[in-house]
């Protein structure tokens, strides 16, 4: 049974209902169920709450199973602190309803009070899927799935608290009414094609965060999360002083990037550049682990450097810079790319060609080195010359 907040200024009334059963003399009164009841319409605040059931701890066991009714509604639809989860639990042990307690802890839709000093409500939501119906009309939403999905839901309007979800998924949403979202810590995020984002949501904390085809200019800082995997694809207006330093994973694909004035890739990220058509005039990738550049347009890159033992793929690139050197890369994969421009190239051996898939054509003029099959060849050369005299 849940119990709302009935009265304003309730902590106060709620501390001058419990002062009588605090005092600690010998001649204690004994708290009952209807001051329980009293106080649970007053306040939630995790003091009070736990005042009331110390007081009810105090009585004699056999009295405790009087206040089932009492500590189920203590818990049903209330958030309340894991020491308060804790005390509620021996209470139900001593009493002997248990499985109910269990029960009242499972939320239910509708009103829903939060643990605080003040009254806040929000309306519980506990389905875990929304797609294309209306929710309720202008209220503060807490939604207590742990993984939500709303889809091209219309009319969203007031807050929406993901703050108990692991994973949240709103995609093709218009957020215009929505005056607040909070997200919740450490987890996944989706944000596909959401119209109006909020211009103070706080995406720093999500683990794993996509934001296809969304405005950014809405937001008034873009800040990630340290070691998250972020999937930019599509985005617009990206900032010109985007930082993807702390990102693990980095997906920019099919986004301009010509008015970055720096971009700095994490050690050991993973970068994914797919079909971008402005990229900025210089390009460091020193500090990648793999780089997915398929499809991508040189012609305003002045410098790309690339780091030692990466992955690359240049497939389908074109207007790449007139020298390229792979040779410290781990693997390159040059398919369909399109090197006519480029007058010399290269590999670190000639494996490393083979399996770049890429064959100088009959019309290309470059030159194709190999840093290192000369020395290898040469030291062969050596060791035999070696073997012969030794005979």
């Amino acid at each position: 049974m849940f119990t709302d907040i009935q009265t304003s200024n309730g902590d106060i009334k709620a501390e001058v209902l419990l002062q009588p059963f605090l005092k600690k003399t010998d001649a204690v009164v004994e708290i009952t169920p209807d001051v329980c009841f009293s106080v649970l319409k007053n306040t939630n605040a995790p003091s009070h709450i736990k005042s009331m059931l110390q007081c009810v701890a105090r009585l004699a066991p056999a009295k405790t199973k009087d206040f089932k009714e009492v500590i189920l509604a203590t818990f049903t639809n209330r958030e309340q602190p894991n020491d308060i989860l804790l005390f509620g639990k021996k209470l139900a042990v001593a009493g002997k309803f248990e499985r109910a307690f269990n029960q009242a802890l499972k939320p239910c839709d509708g009103d829903y009070l939060l643990s605080a000093e003040e009254k806040i409500k929000k309306t519980a939501l506990t389905l875990p899927q929304f797609i294309g119906v209306s929710l309720p009309d202008g209220e503060d939403l807490l939604f207590l799935a742990k993984n939500v999905h709303l889809r091209e839901v219309p009319h969203l309007k007031g807050q929406l608290d993901f703050s108990k979800c692991r994973y949240v998924s709103l995609q093709r949403c218009d957020l215009k009414a929505v005056k607040k979202i909070v997200l919740p810590k450490n987890a996944a995020v989706n944000l596909t094609e959401c119209r109006n984002l909020p211009n103070d949501l706080d995406i720093s904390s999500c683990c794993d965060l996509v934001m296809e085809g969304c405005n950014l200019a809405e937001l008034k800082k873009l800040v990630f999360a340290d070691g998250a995997a972020v999937d930019l694809l599509m985005a617009q207006n990206l900032p010109h002083d985007l930082d993807v330093s702390r990102c693990a994973k980095i997906d920019l694909s099919y986004c301009d990037l010509t008015n970055l004035s720096q971009l700095k890739f994490r050690s050991n990220a993973l970068v994914y550049m797919q079909y971008v058509k402005q990229l900025p005039r210089k390009l460091d990738l020193t500090n990648a682990k793999m780089a997915d550049m398929t499809g991508c347009d040189f012609k305003n890159v002045e410098m790309v450097t690339w780091a030692d033992n990466m992955v690359l793929f240049l497939d389908e690139a074109k207007n790449l810079p007139r020298r390229l050197d792979f040779s410290k890369c781990d693997s390159v994969s040059l398919h369909n790319t399109d090197l006519s421009a480029v007058h010399e190239v290269v590999f670190k051996n000639k494996e490393q060609m083979r399996k770049s898939h890429w064959k100088p054509g009959r019309n290309w003029n470059g030159v194709v080195r190999f840093e290192f099959d000369d020395v290898a060849e040469k030291n062969s050369f050596l060791r035999k010359m070696k073997n012969l005299l030794v005979r």
